[in-house]
């Protein structure tokens, strides 16, 4: 039996976040796409690195961290080392 081939997800465009209808419809549907490229590399924190993302960025910015790994990864990183820097001044 041969192995299922993985098919490449559509890139997002801002068409189709439009295509969502409200601005918190849209915001819903970049959280969606987000949550498992971000789950992938951060279980943990995902959900707070996804929030911030949808707070921090334009929505062109989070198409291209959809759309583009290393953009992601360096998105992820970035919120990482916030809340790190966030936790440790809690406990000071």
């Amino acid at each position: 039996m041969p192995m299922p081939v993985a098919m490449p997800t559509p890139a997002i465009t801002a068409e189709m976040v439009a295509s969502q209808g409200t601005l918190e419809t849209q915001k819903q549907f970049l959280g969606e796409q987000l949550y498992p490229k971000v789950v992938s590399m951060d279980e943990a924190n995902a959900g707070r690195i996804v929030g911030m993302i949808l707070e921090a960025y334009t929505q062109d910015q989070i198409i291209e961290n959809l759309n583009n790994d290393a953009s992601l990864k360096q998105s992820v990183e970035r919120a990482v080392s916030t809340i790190k820097e966030h936790n440790q001044q809690a406990q000071q």
